[in-house]
Formats: C-alpha cells, sequence, structure tokens
C-alpha cells in the first residue's frame, strides 16, 4: 500500500508544483499578476503590491509623455520584469527575497534603458506618481542610488566640464 502512495505520489508531484510560466510584454502589467499566483505574497507582496500597481499606473498614462519618456517607459518596464523572471529563476523564491532582490535590480533597469538621458521635465513626471512610494527604504534608496549616478554622469560629462570636444 506504501509504495502504491508514493508511487502516485512520485507521478503527480511534479504535475501539481509547476508554477505557471509568466511572460514579461511590453503591452501589458499582467505579468505581475501571473508571478503573484505563483508566489502569493499578496497586496504587501512586490509583485502586486509594487511591480503591479505602478506598472498599471504607467502603462495607463504613457501616452500623457514625451516620446522620449515613453520609449523609456517601454524598455524599463521589460526590463523590470526580466529582473523579477531571472529572480524567480534561481532558489530565492521566499516573498521578503523576491521584493529584497526586485528593488535592488531597480537601479540598474533604470540607468541601463537610459533614464539619466531623459529631460529634467521627464525624470520628475515619471518620479511623480511615486512620490507617496518615497516613505519606503526601499524605493528612496533607489531613486537616491539612480539621482547620484545620473548626477555623477552628467557632472562628469564634457558639455558640463566645459570641456571642447
Amino acid at each position: 500500500m506504501n509504495f502504491f502512495i508514493y508511487f502516485i505520489l512520485f507521478i503527480f508531484a511534479p504535475i501539481l508544483s509547476f508554477a505557471e510560466r509568466c511572460t514579461p510584454q511590453v503591452e501589458s502589467c499582467g505579468y505581475y499578476l501571473c508571478e503573484e499566483k505563483n508566489y502569493r505574497c499578496g497586496p504587501k507582496g512586490y509583485p502586486l503590491g509594487f511591480g503591479f500597481k505602478f506598472c498599471q499606473v504607467y502603462l495607463n498614462t504613457e501616452q500623457s509623455y514625451s516620446p522620449e519618456a515613453h520609449a523609456w517607459l517601454r524598455k524599463v518596464r521589460v526590463c523590470l520584469m526580466k529582473k523579477l523572471e531571472a529572480i524567480n529563476d534561481t532558489a530565492a523564491r521566499t516573498c521578503g527575497e523576491i521584493k529584497k532582490k526586485s528593488f535592488s535590480s531597480h537601479v540598474d533597469c533604470y540607468v541601463s534603458t537610459g533614464f539619466c538621458d531623459l529631460s529634467a521635465k521627464d525624470k520628475l513626471q515619471i518620479f511623480w506618481p511615486m512620490r507617496t512610494s518615497f516613505v519606503h527604504p526601499e524605493v528612496f534608496s533607489d531613486a537616491y542610488s539612480v539621482a547620484q549616478i545620473c548626477f555623477s554622469k552628467t557632472a562628469l560629462s564634457p558639455e558640463a566640464l566645459n570641456v571642447p570636444k
């Protein structure tokens, strides 16, 4: 009898334990909903409480941004989803680890997709919807790091130093 139970568990356990494969998409924030189904972190967890929430805010308003900011929003959206996908493909899959590693990937996505090259007006418009989230240490830290990187890039540029090209 025990052999039969173990055999059934052996056969069906892999089928039952497979999480749904979530696919990042530039036109949708459904990726975060899919990840929420897989990890069930709840409304304060990263997939719903931050990823989906802000993805929707920007997706719903991206047409009101300049062409440069609009293009950047689309690039950063996919970057953030791909970073979360990579995090979830590792062994670190608790909600706390997902949140911590996701926030630590934000700076790289923002900078590598060209945030520093946007106009001051675009940067302000992008950060404005997140203003109430700056009370969270992770959000403040990410914003501060991005600002430092952008400032150092601008401050060290030939134009800023009045160096002839």
